[in-house]
């Protein structure tokens, strides 16, 4: 995750991308805690970068652990 965001978050969409750079804008008036930016990028990382960077087993644990806790009835 260090690397990725010292990268400048490359690999997501232009969307994303365009989100990131304003949430993280220093000259933005209602910035966000450094915790809720990291957040946010956990969560696109694992959406969006993790398979993409030979990461594929933390979204495939953690759909291990909701398959295993959240079993289709």
């Amino acid at each position: 995750m260090k690397v990725w965001r010292e990268q400048g978050w490359p690999r997501v969409t232009n969307t994303t991308s365009a989100l990131l750079h304003y949430w993280t804008n220093p000259d933005r008036e209602r910035r966000f805690f450094y915790c809720q930016v990291e957040a946010v990028e956990t969560a696109i990382y694992l959406t969006e970068i993790a398979e993409k960077a030979g990461d594929a087993w933390l979204p495939n644990s953690l759909r291990e652990a909701n398959e295993s806790a959240n079993p289709a009835a």
